[in-house]
């Protein structure tokens, strides 16, 4: 069997059951070895058809298949970010320095963004050009290579840059929460980018609409305690809500 059938196969065998321990994984394709096999989960991952996850891998939700591209996505659940956004630029203070994550949220947030005298930095590319609309705050968009899922910017680069600013207030963007992981997202160079952004920000606030809570990436940038303030919408479950303010974080 070819290295692409073998992982298509791979890939629906995840679909249809949801979750597969590496253990079924072995028991399903024993021809292979297990290095193969781990290859092929994180192949699978990288290019967003499955979640890579420890002892094995999840299918991704309906709204986050890899073809599912930045302006789809962008119209899943528009009433709830749209709500997440304006709840957001209410925390926006004159003279702030803001960090504004990547994603679909965050571009909500940019397209109700106030028009006042405050310094932007982002990796996302969609939030730069609704931000570009604005008279008065200055917008400085970080460089690197393009995600095409949620148009953000990444380069290990970044760190450098980022070291160096500091922040009233971050806008972080929420591919996946759970009270067992935290916040979650596929990729080790966002994660890099999220925390420096984090350790340099005075108050760190998620956007995170009810539908992630439950879904699980790869990587954990942040924790209930890292985060200040959770802006999500009115469907947030009340296991959820009582974690997160068990742990001291404001919900809005």
């Amino acid at each position: 069997m070819k290295k692409d059938e073998r992982q298509a196969k791979i890939k629906d065998y995840v679909q249809q059951q949801g979750y597969v321990s590496f253990r079924q994984l072995k028991n399903r394709f024993p021809d292979y070895s297990e290095m193969t096999l781990r290859n092929d989960l994180q192949t699978l991952h990288d290019k967003h058809f499955i979640v890579r996850i420890h002892g094995g891998a999840t299918a991704l939700p309906s709204d986050l298949r890899s073809d599912d591209l930045f302006f789809q996505h962008a119209n899943r659940k528009i009433s709830q970010k749209q709500l997440i956004a304006r709840k957001a630029a209410q925390l926006v203070r004159p003279n702030d320095s803001i960090f504004i994550d990547n994603g679909t949220t965050a571009t909500e947030l940019a397209k109700v963004f106030p028009d006042e005298s405050v310094s932007i930095v982002t990796t996302s590319i969609s939030c730069a050009m609704e931000l570009a609309r604005l008279r008065k705050p200055s917008v400085y968009l970080l460089g690197g290579d393009v995600n095409r899922y949620n148009l953000g910017v990444h380069s290990p680069k970044n760190q450098a840059i980022l070291e160096q600013m500091n922040f009233n207030l971050m806008f972080m963007a929420v591919a996946g929460y759970s009270k067992e992981t935290g916040f979650t997202c596929g990729t080790e160079v966002e994660d890099i980018v999220r925390k420096t952004a984090m350790s340099r920000s005075g108050k760190v606030v998620a956007l995170m609409d009810s539908g992630k809570v439950g879904t699980i990436f790869t990587v954990t940038y942040a924790t209930q305690d890292d985060v200040d303030v959770v802006i999500s919408d009115d469907e947030l479950d009340p296991e959820t809500r009582e974690d997160l303010l068990a742990h001291g974080v404001q919900i809005l």
